[in-house]
């Protein structure tokens, strides 16, 4: 199988095409008291696009406008070349009260602040990066489609929205000929699998592709972190909240399985985890964020990877989350039964 990053997949149901792995750039910029610098950062990016890569993402926020920078510094001269992808919604904490949310003036402002750090006339994806639960539906979408009929934007997606307000936006843009999204992203991974509740089965319902963060759950799932060390010393992250609370049993039991299945490969965890989730329906292209080159080697290398039913049976079994009723099962799990072994392993028909 080829471990280069140019077999492109379509995402959602558009014309655009893109690698199997997105090159996630939260990390370009020291000013948050890790990532790499300048030289690094390019280096990596050079990297990504030498090995076939097509596909980049940053936002507006991402160490205060230091990774667009650093992103448009490298695309100079082969800009189109490339699908790129940044986000707006947050705040760069100034006090301002429409310097955050999604109204036409933020997001506006925003994207013409995100143009100029990245040195281009134009983003290929932008992602609303959250709903904000104040601005109505209506208006932000309207913003946007002004910002794609302006020649702005070229695609659309939406970041960390709950599934009702995905469903309506993309009813509302056929209704009135609007922008609909064509992708989506939120956090997944095997530790963290709760759109698959509602959230994927909507993406497949309304043609949009994923674009998963957090594939290895802030590093918790490369391996490094066990039952009797939580806080390695190999990594500048190890003590975040987060990381922390991520670090229950059921997590390092599912650690447990994927050593096994790793062991079974002669594989490392952070590629196999990486595969599981190429493997879930309505994944396009996971996001891979790193400031180490030899670490985006590896994650390449995981393209070379398959997992066949048993390993993905295991992962599956040791992850799942046993969701209340209506949900039996999942609609994924649904999904899944119909992509992987015909519709006579669905229960009801069995």
């Amino acid at each position: 199988m080829k471990t280069s990053l140019d077999t492109y997949r379509q995402l959602g149901e558009s014309g655009l095409f893109v690698s199997p792995l997105c090159l996630g750039a939260m990390s370009f910029g020291e000013e948050w008291g890790w990532g790499a610098n300048e030289a690094d950062s390019l280096k990596i990016i050079d990297r990504y696009i030498d090995a076939g890569g097509n596909f980049i993402d940053t936002a507006d926020v991402y160490t205060n406008g230091t990774s667009e920078r650093f992103v448009g510094k490298a695309l100079a001269g082969r800009r189109d070349k490339v699908v790129l992808a940044t986000k707006a919604s947050l705040n760069f904490r100034v006090k301002d009260p429409n310097a955050g949310g999604n109204s036409r003036k933020h997001l506006t402002r925003a994207l013409d602040g995100s143009l100029e750090r990245l040195g281009t006339d134009y983003v290929d994806l932008f992602w609303v990066h959250m709903h904000d639960g104040v601005t109505p539906l209506h208006e932000t979408l309207r913003a946007v489609d002004d910002a794609v009929r302006a020649g702005k934007i070229r695609y659309v997606g939406l970041s960390n929205y709950p599934a009702r307000k995905i469903v309506e936006w993309q009813l509302l843009a056929r209704q009135h000929g609007l922008t609909p999204a064509i992708g989506a992203q939120y956090e997944y991974n095997l530790l963290t699998r709760g759109i698959e509740i509602e959230h994927a089965p909507t993406f497949a319902e309304f043609g949009i592709g994923q674009v998963p963060w957090g594939p290895l759950a802030q590093g918790v799932l490369s391996g490094k972190y066990t039952r009797e060390n939580r806080r390695p010393s190999d990594t500048n992250r190890a003590d975040g909240e987060l990381t922390q609370k991520r670090l229950t049993e059921k997590a390092f039991d599912v650690i447990d399985v994927l050593g096994t299945v790793a062991r079974e490969l002669g594989e490392s965890y952070a590629r196999v985890a990486l595969t599981w989730l190429r493997a879930q329906p309505t994944v396009v292209s996971p996001i891979v964020g790193t400031h180490r080159q030899a670490q985006l080697d590896d994650l390449i290398g995981s393209l070379s990877i398959e997992l066949g039913p048993a390993h993905l049976s295991k992962l599956d079994e040791a992850s799942r989350v046993d969701y209340p009723y209506p949900f039996w099962p999942t609609p994924l799990e649904f999904l899944n039964q119909k992509t992987r072994g015909g519709l006579n392993t669905v229960p009801w028909r069995q």
